[in-house]
């Protein structure tokens, strides 16, 4: 019996989410993302092939990979919280780029860890998904502490209260 690959069953959940997203029932109803890549699986890809205007092969050839796996925008967009652009563009560039560095920084800690502790080479593809974690959640701190900052403060007045010796 084979083993599942991982690599496949992540190109299958891609092919199941870009269903999903545009409206159309899960394409492998029956295994689901299970890294086999039987008869269904290429079924549901001549379907996306088909579907995208793409050659009809049945397998995750580099064009059904490309549809499948578009280009993200580098960097992070943050929502207007009414900060003036200038400082705010600014602001957000300055930290953008040292979180940027610093996951790619991280990651090379993470993969040699990983390397020295378990003997194990992490592809390009999943550093990059590190480094794209990592930028990820330190971005979403940025985007809670700007959330806060802008937010109309509430203030409470506590009673002063002055005691003298006298």
């Amino acid at each position: 019996m084979a083993l599942p690959d991982p690599i496949m069953k992540s190109w299958q959940q891609k092919l199941i989410d870009a269903a999903v997203a545009a409206g159309k029932p899960n394409p492998l109803p029956q295994y689901g993302a299970d890294g086999l890549g039987g008869h269904e699986t290429q079924q549901a890809i001549r379907d996306f092939q088909a579907s995208n205007g793409l050659a009809v092969t049945g397998q995750f050839d580099q064009p059904t990979r490309d549809k499948l796996n578009p280009p993200k925008p580098k960097g992070f967009t943050m929502p207007d919280f009414g900060i003036p652009a200038s400082i705010s563009d600014y602001a957000l560039n300055f930290i953008t780029s040292k979180i940027n560095w610093f996951a790619a920084l991280m990651t090379g800690v993470i993969v040699t860890f990983v390397n020295t502790k378990f003997g194990l080479n992490l592809d390009a593809g999943t550093q990059a998904a590190i480094t794209t974690i990592l930028v990820t959640i330190m971005m979403g701190g940025v985007w809670l502490l700007r959330t806060f900052l802008s937010a109309p403060k509430v203030v409470t007045k506590a009673p002063l209260i002055v005691t003298t010796n006298k």
